[in-house]
């Protein structure tokens, strides 16, 4: 195991000295950069080598000796201790033929440390080392990464000796796809602008080699890429430039891999991901990957977009044990999954039913949620947020109680109307049996009251009136707050198959008039969600109920209109004056549950729209699950414009949130699987994918169509 770097005036070398008369050690020496002459005695460091070294299969897996430059006639040199841990140190030059010059600098301990890879990025003065977990543990075998900043002191203050920052390290997993992984390897990637690079980090499974680009903080820039269809992958190395990925590897490669059937190299062109948010273009992570999956099961709540510059958070509950935490995670506009944030108090008791409402013009986010944490009762809360490009999830501001705190108040809503400038907050009062709502003002991070206390209806579906009740994760109710103008739209069931509309207008006078809109009814209906579209003056219903004997997925259009200054609603009808049959939106006729809608971008003067469902997982399991998620793309009149997507078949899935810039669609939901790999619990999954891409369409795609409406 020997290595040389060149740095300064000399090569350094570095070996494992493996004498069989003596214990194995660690040695050094240098040589002249231009003769080739030793500069050094060979120096013997007084460090243990771990027993692992001498194994022939831990030495290719386990085990590596780094030796990078430091580009200041020195070098950085990384090795695994007895005690298996990771230890790092300054290597300087010689004096006159001497010893080769070492300082340790840092150790750094995780439970079972496999092959370990270092770069030193002399831009940032830090070193960034990634390494594999040597065991399989559940099955898995993940890439880690961390850096480390280092410092150096003046010339007068120990003769400019390098030192590293004591603060312990915070590893983050780099796989995003579970499996067995080793052999890690890392470089910089310069920047074709100038800027400081990214870090391309690869790996090795048994039928693949992996890689992904990361920020110094190993945020991903990039998805991660795979060269597949490989048997027993080894020694692979990587490169990258500006404009593309260089991979060569040995294939075939027989135990322990010192030798492979084959060699084989590939080029890959690289992906831009510097987003030009101007034109509203998004570079969210693409593809399917994982938004957060740990040991606890986590639920996701909600996906929103920022309004400036189109960062993509998915909000999700965390269950730990008999707490319930809620988190949120930002894919950036340009690239980045950015770590989770904690978005409410971390103390005892359950928080639920968050829901993030964007401000326009800025990367800030209301959110509001329910929570037992101050005592029995749950109590609604609110909080200002800002989203940062590369910071993820701030917030500067404690949270804020809106309801009381006399009984139990829950399935909190909030939105913001932008003609009004003002948020409208809504929630169930459990002993008063009342839907009741609130407009407020946004004053720097404190929200104020705007109007008096308005009751929304008192015409309750009875499994809102349980304490209990959770709409983020029910399979039947749920409350949707719509803008229209200056007023706000609000839908909830008043039993099982019955929708009631209502508008709420804005405050005048601190009083705010409340008007039912319409009651929609439709024989065994479940779960249902709606958006209202300002350009055709129609709320756009999506709805579960039975059709072809399954429960499939319906499309309704009711019409808004004004008569006399009060606002209503109708189904939509045909020329000769009948009501229009709600429209069938999925294609396979299996059980479907938790539909979704979003409005996409305007052509041609109309809208079109998303739609989102999941399958119900059959009873009694037959074989494997096989219980996807499914979106597909619809006009005004819910005619079908692309074909219906299926994602992630093989797994139980959750209901899933939808979010969509000019350029890109998100979807987030979460599972137990992800392209038929187990996770760790229940994680949040996010496929993201182009929207002219995604969406191609072909004969195939015939569609169920409405007739022609008003």
């Amino acid at each position: 195991m020997v290595r040389l770097v060149p740095s300064g005036d000399h090569f350094y070398f570095a070996c494992v000295d493996a004498r069989s008369d003596l214990p194995w050690s660690f040695c050094l020496a240098t040589l002249d950069i231009n003769s080739l002459e030793p500069t050094s005695r060979v120096t013997e460091m007084d460090v243990k080598v771990s027993a692992s070294y001498s194994t022939p299969e831990e030495r290719q897996f386990a085990r590596n000796l780094t030796l990078v430059p430091d580009y200041a006639g020195g070098a950085f040199l990384q090795l695994v201790n007895d005690m298996g841990h990771i230890e790092t140190y300054r290597l300087s030059p010689p004096e006159q033929g001497g010893a080769v010059g070492y300082q340790r600098l840092y150790s750094v301990a995780h439970d079972d440390i496999g092959y370990h890879a270092t770069l030193y990025d002399p831009v940032r003065s830090r070193l960034v080392t990634c390494f594999s977990v040597y065991s399989v543990r559940d099955g898995q075998q993940p890439v880690l990464g961390y850096s480390q900043p280092i410092f150096t002191g003046n010339a007068a203050e120990e003769d400019a000796v390098s030192f590293a920052f004591p603060a312990l390290p915070q590893f983050v997993q780099l796989n995003v796809r579970p499996g067995k992984y080793y052999r890690p390897e890392i470089s910089h990637i310069p920047s074709d602008a100038g800027g400081e690079g990214t870090y391309l980090v690869s790996w090795e499974g048994e039928t693949s080699v992996r890689f992904a680009e990361f920020t110094p903080n190993f945020e991903p820039t990039s998805t991660e890429y795979s060269v597949d269809s490989l048997s027993f992958p080894g020694n692979h190395r990587t490169v990258a430039t500006p404009k593309a990925y260089g991979v060569c590897y040995q294939n075939q490669c027989v135990e322990p891999r010192f030798a492979g059937l084959s060699f084989e190299s590939q080029l890959i062109e690289r992906q831009a991901v510097v987003a030009d948010v101007q034109s509203g273009n998004t570079y969210w992570l693409p593809g399917l990957n994982i938004l957060f999956d740990d040991t606890y099961r986590n639920l996701l709540k909600h996906c929103d977009k920022t309004s400036a510059n189109q960062h993509l958070v998915g909000v999700y509950q965390s269950i730990e044990g008999s707490n319930r935490r809620i988190y949120g995670r930002v894919h950036s506009a340009t690239g980045l999954t950015l770590p989770p944030t904690v978005l409410t108090p971390q103390a005892p008791g359950i928080d639920k039913d968050f829901q993030p409402a964007p401000i326009p013009e800025s990367n800030d986010f209301a959110g509001i949620w329910s929570s037992n944490q101050q005592g029995g009762n749950y109590r609604i809360y609110v909080r200002k947020y800002m989203v940062d490009g590369r910071q993820g999830i701030q917030y500067f501001n404690s949270e804020q109680q809106l309801s009381g705190s006399d009984n139990h108040y829950i399935c909190p809503r909030i939105i913001y109307n932008e003609e009004a400038q003002l948020f409208f907050a809504c929630w169930i009062s459990i002993k008063e049996k009342t839907l009741q709502g609130i407009w407020m003002s946004l004053n720097g991070n404190t929200f104020s009251a705007a109007s008096y206390p308005v009751t929304i209806t008192s015409a309750l579906y009875t499994n809102f009136l349980n304490y209990t009740a959770e709409i983020d994760e029910n399979v039947t109710q749920r409350i949707v707050l719509m803008n229209h103008g200056d007023g706000v739209i609000v839908a909830l069931q008043e039993a099982a198959s019955k929708i009631n509309f209502f508008r709420v207008g804005r405050p005048v006078m601190g009083g705010s008039a409340v008007n039912l809109m319409l009651s929609y009814s439709h024989a065994s209906m479940g779960r249902f969600a709606a958006v209202y579209d300002p350009l055709s003056s129609h709320i756009m219903l999506v709805f579960i109920a039975p059709t072809g004997g399954v429960n499939g997925v319906l499309g309704m259009r009711l019409r808004v209109f004004n008569r006399r200054g009060r606002w209503y609603a109708r189904p939509s009808r045909g020329r000769g004056g009948h009501i229009l049959a709600p429209v069938q939106l999925n294609m396979h006729a299996k059980n479907m549950r938790t539909p979704n809608i979003i409005i996409l971008s305007e052509k041609n003067g109309e809208h079109e729209f998303l739609v989102s469902w999941c399958e119900v997982p059959p009873t009694p399991v037959p074989g494997p699950r096989v219980d996807p998620v499914y979106f597909s793309k619809f006009d005004m009149f819910f005619n079908r414009l692309g074909r219906e997507k299926e994602v992630n078949r093989g797994a139980v899935c959750g209901p899933g949130e939808l979010a969509a810039s000019e350029n890109q669609i998100a979807f987030m939901f979460h599972s137990t699987h992800i392209d038929g790999v187990t996770l760790r619990s229940e994680g949040v999954l996010s496929n993201v994918a182009s929207v002219n891409v995604f969406f191609e369409r072909t004969v195939e795609d015939d569609g169920a169509t409405a007739p022609a409406n008003d």
